[in-house]
């Protein structure tokens, strides 16, 4: 049966759906607890939204995929994502909050200029924020004094007061997936499948599978995205993780792995130019310029100096 979805254009569809009370036209701040029992649904979104989910589901959409999630987590979606419930008739009682605002909203202001900062609304829903209980207190009272705001009679102060509000949500959920990291990259479990050192191993194994299989040829040096695809990982979330277990950005990292294949390479007698061939550069001179980059010399110049 083909999955029914709910086009958000705006927050008055959202709340809709839920069962809200429309109080601004571009933002709306939900507590799902006080809401009667609500439908479940998949939805295709125009706005942002941010949920923090109190109870705990097994069958969240997310694109075109379902996961499991903790209660207590905090997912985000971006204009053009598909999330929600599948709709199962009278569904579980939904628990948490929810922060939905329009692209208007921030149109125009410096938080619009600065979204691309906030990467995780490019995450998936399994990459989703585990707070801490001190971390959850601090964005739900954020978001009650949101709705305070919005249920004040508005002068000319009330839209400045919600978008500084609304910054200082995305901010801490910034900071707070920045603990997650290191959290993740501090734990004691690191050897662990799924912990950083073991994501680590399977970037290192990927990128050598990658040039044994001799991929390159027809798909060039790897790309991050296509590197987060095999691991089965969004590619923000990724290269975040990485920067923040290794203090480099996965780009580098996977240019540091095919600069190191090359010294072998050129070591073995192999030209230059043949060497950025079988590497996957699609110009010599780019190899050359990445080589220097890297080491400090001039592909030749290793060359000669290991013979």
């Amino acid at each position: 049966m083909a999955r029914k979805l709910h086009h958000i254009r705006s927050v008055a569809d959202y709340n809709a759906i839920v069962g809200a009370e429309t109080e601004h036209p571009l933002v709306s701040v939900v507590c799902y607890d006080e809401l009667p029992a609500m439908r479940d649904s998949v939805n295709r979104y125009d706005i942002y939204g941010i949920f923090l989910r109190d109870d705990r589901q097994s069958r969240l959409v997310y694109g075109s995929a379902t996961y499991d999630y903790e209660a207590g987590t905090l997912i985000c979606v971006a204009p053009g994502q598909v999330g929600g419930d599948e709709e199962r008739g009278q569904g579980p009682s939904i628990r948490g909050w929810g922060l939905l605002f329009a692209p208007d909203f921030i149109r125009g202001t410096h938080i619009e200029a600065e979204m691309k900062q906030f990467r995780y609304f490019a995450y998936s829903s399994r990459e989703a924020l585990l707070m801490t209980a001190d971390e959850r207190q601090t964005i739900i009272g954020c978001l009650r004094r949101m709705r305070d705001e919005m249920r004040r009679p508005q002068d000319d102060a009330s839209r400045p007061i919600l978008l500084s509000l609304l910054e200082l949500i995305l901010q801490y959920c910034r900071r707070f997936y920045a603990r997650q990291f290191t959290d993740q990259a501090r734990r004691q479990g690191d050897g662990q499948r799924g912990g950083p050192a073991d994501l680590l191993t399977r970037f290192e194994q990927l990128l050598t599978r990658y040039y044994d299989e001799g991929r390159q040829a027809a798909q060039g040096i790897p790309t991050v995205r296509y590197c987060a695809q095999e691991l089965c990982l969004s590619p923000n979330y990724f290269g975040d993780l990485i920067r923040e277990t290794t203090g480099k950005s996965a780009s580098h990292t996977i240019r540091d792995f095919v600069l190191d294949l090359a010294k072998s390479r050129l070591v073995s007698g192999l030209s230059v130019v043949d060497t950025a061939y079988s590497l996957g550069f699609n110009y010599p001179h780019h190899f050359t310029h990445a080589f220097k980059q890297r080491f400090g010399m001039l592909p030749s110049d290793y060359q000669k100096g290991a013979k």
